[in-house]
């Protein structure tokens, strides 16, 4: 299973002996910041330039013939975020090197690139190989090093012209000290050389944001919040300062979690709070107490999102496009389902199936051979929604598109759930709803639950890149899997299809879901009228308070601050402007948000009309009730997603006694915790291979546990007959 070790260490050596570096003549973007046209990213398959992005060819004798790259976002990137670069026209099975590289000025003419993986940056150099089709994925780390914090900070480099010349170089805001990533075509050069030249090499530059001076002399109202806030504020706030200079006044948020920015804003100690889950419990609780409004200022979505290995001839390479059942994500995140032959075996038409590895098989390539899961380990709004979806989703049916076979899940997802959350028994009955993963007992080392979601990245990063083929999870908010560089998982939704998300998928997603009286979006997971909706959308709130109470000036402050928000995520031509992964709102959505603004704030008889119904106002002195909209809206108190559509599913209250009062620590150090008193460990599921040789290289299945020989007799009997098969 370690065969990959070989690779790696050749990897390791031709990194040190192939270290590339910017240089005159490499193709490069031209000064004016011009990408190749659309009709030559057609010619090669490739969509049009996204914007932001850099879209360039390899150098080669025939202009544009020897593959394009499509990297981005290029500019304005933020600490340590990932650049996406997505391959097209190259030659099949090509590899090319990667590598991270400070590009020269005439006061620094240092040649110098990262060669040593670090704490922050675990994969300096990598090696990619196009498939079949000329294409592949990848994600790359852009690590900012300011020259301002000193030589702590700085990146250790290599002169690949004198392997014995190490120094060190940074990558700062600003422009004064540019970096780049490098990929190097070897089979260009003389005789496929990896010296690199002229010939071989594409140079990718990178710009970092600079704070904007426009912002300096700003109103900063303080706040606190779910991570992916502080992304859409940092594209709002600067178009709001570049519109109004030093009379603007923008929102200031500090990323932690919803449930404390709701904490933070009822103690007194912020003006306002960001989250994406005030439907949970535990923050309808402090919603109602405190009779606080919530503003609706962007649409994302809650992810499964990933960095998956496949393996070909002892070559490791990144995979993407993975398809997800509920049944699968909950052994993923329970660490029940470590390997592709532990999870979710299901009957199916050759008798029983791995359903996750039928599903996702990309011949001929060797699928990842270890699951990693890295989860929050405080309370998130993905958690939240995660465990709703759980909850909600049925067994489902698989069809595998590599193999004449189907069948249906044998487990719900929520069952999946309580078999590893509780091996030992005693798990509690009805749904298991919770916004903070509880604790329990596995011995899986590549379990990890952290409390940021740039600790999620990091940790998955480290177990992807070593003895691959790997495959990690975490759940996060789509901008953040954006800024991080990971893939997103087709989720399969309440019809049966697997979708992922997008502005299309989302919205159909959005409107399944129910709004309260305090502009909270309820999501409904049952409903299947439209196949393309997306499993998980999410709404990005600012909370204000209703209470009369609330000082003029304030109000005005508050007001001032979310309107310039909503200045660009209700203006639909920004779309492509806003983060990747944050959406704009509807127009109907945008409405209601507006009047929530102009109405609501300091006025505790406010109702939030429904998005699309004619609002009616009630002055804040008036002592009686509102509707704005004539249709009934119930509170959401406690109940669970599900319950607010009009589902029978138990209400869980705030003190869940699912699980009951949880004291996670929020400390990356948590692992694992364990169960008091627990006897012991499982190991539960039957490993197998099942052998499955035919004329287009399928791989060869070998049943391991003789347990599972009478289960999967029909599939050995299939699997021998390979020509039958492949037929």
């Amino acid at each position: 299973m370690r065969r990959s070790l070989l690779c790696f260490g050749a990897g390791f050596l031709l990194m040190l002996t192939s270290i590339v570096v910017p240089f005159s003549g490499a193709a490069t973007a031209t000064a004016d910041g011009s990408n190749l046209s659309t009709t030559d990213l057609q010619a090669v398959g490739a969509p049009p330039c996204p914007t932001g992005w850099s879209c360039l060819a390899m150098p080669c004798p025939t202009a544009n013939h020897c593959g394009v790259v499509e990297a981005g976002p290029t500019n304005n990137l933020g600490s340590d975020q990932w650049v996406y670069l997505n391959f097209y026209g190259f030659t099949p099975a090509q590899s090319l090197h990667l590598f991270y590289c400070h590009v020269p000025t005439q006061a620094e003419p240092n040649n110098w690139c990262s060669y040593n993986s670090t704490d922050t940056q675990p994969q300096p150099t990598a090696v990619v190989q196009a498939k079949s089709d000329g294409t592949t994925q990848f994600s790359f780390q852009a690590v900012t090093a300011d020259s301002t914090g000193g030589a702590a900070s700085a990146l250790s480099g290599r002169d690949p012209g004198n392997l014995a010349d190490t120094g060190t170089f940074f990558c700062d805001p600003g422009g004064s000290n540019n970096c780049s990533i490098d990929i190097v075509n070897p089979s260009l050069g003389n005789h496929g050389s990896l010296e690199p030249n002229a010939t071989t090499t594409m140079v990718i530059p990178l710009s970092f944001a600079v704070p904007s001076a426009q912002c300096a002399a700003a109103t900063q109202v303080n706040a606190e919040g779910e991570f992916g806030a502080d992304l859409l504020l940092g594209t709002t706030d600067a178009a709001t300062c570049a519109a109004k200079g030093s009379s603007a006044t923008i929102p200031f948020e500090t990323s932690i979690d919803g449930l404390a920015g709701l904490q933070a804003l009822a103690s007194g100690s912020v003006q306002m709070a960001f989250t994406d889950d005030p439907q949970a419990a535990s923050q309808q609780a402090i919603i109602t107490k405190n009779n606080y409004l919530a503003i609706p200022v962007a649409l994302s979505a809650n992810t499964i999102s990933y960095r998956s290995q496949v393996a070909i001839l002892n070559q490791v390479l990144p995979q993407s496009g993975l398809k997800l059942s509920a049944n699968m994500v909950a052994g993923l995140f329970t660490a029940g389902y470590t390997a592709p032959t532990q999870a979710d075996v299901i009957p199916c038409t050759l008798g029983t199936c791995p359903g996750m590895w039928f599903l996702n098989d990309q011949q001929p390539y060797d699928p990842a051979s270890t699951y990693g899961a890295f989860l929050r380990s405080d309370t998130s709004g993905p958690t939240d929604q995660l465990f709703g979806w759980l909850c909600a989703s049925k067994p489902m049916s698989l069809n595998f598109p590599t193999l004449p076979a189907s069948g249906a899940e044998a487990i719900a997802s929520e069952d999946v759930l309580k078999q590893f959350l509780y091996p030992l028994g005693g798990a509690p009955s009805g749904c298991l709803l919770s916004d903070q993963f509880p604790p329990f007992f596995t011995t899986d080392a590549n379990w990890t639950a952290v409390s940021t979601p740039s600790q999620q990245s990091l940790k998955m990063t480290k177990f992807v890149v070593v003895n691959g083929p790997n495959a990690g999870f975490a759940d996060m908010n789509w901008a953040e899997a954006s800024y991080y560089g990971m893939s997103t998982g087709s989720l399969q939704n309440a019809a049966g299809n697997f979708v992922e998300p997008s502005q299309a998928s989302v919205l159909a997603g959005l409107a399944n879901g129910t709004w309260d009286k305090n502009g909270v979006w309820t999501p409904d997971y049952t409903t299947s009228s439209d196949p393309n909706a997306y499993a998980m959308p999410t709404v990005i709130y600012a909370v204000v308070p209703k209470a009369a109470s609330t000082p003029a000036a304030l109000k005005t402050i508050l007001q001032n601050a979310i309107n310039g928000v909503l200045t660009t995520t209700t203006d639909q031509s920004m779309s492509t402007s806003l983060p990747t992964g944050m959406l704009p709102l509807t127009p109907a959505i945008a409405t209601m948000a507006n009047d929530e603004v102009s109405y609501g704030i300091g006025n505790p008889n406010y109702q939030a009309p429904q998005p699309g119904a004619t609002p009616v106002h009630v002055s804040p002195s008036n002592g009686s009730s509102s509707s704005s909209s004539g249709s009934s809206r119930q509170s959401l108190g406690a109940t669970s997603a599900s319950a607010a559509a009009g589902s029978t599913t138990t209400t869980i209250p705030s003190s869940s006694p699912t699980y009951g009062p949880f004291f996670l620590t929020a400390s990356e150090s948590r692992v694992i915790l364990p169960v008091t008193g627990a006897l012991g460990v499982f190991f539960f599921f039957i490993g197998f291979l099942m052998m499955m040789n035919t004329v287009r290289r399928r791989r060869q299945l070998a049943i391991l546990d003789d347990s599972a020989e009478n289960e999967l007799g029909e599939v050995r009997d299939v699997a021998n007959s390979g020509d039958e098969v492949a037929g």
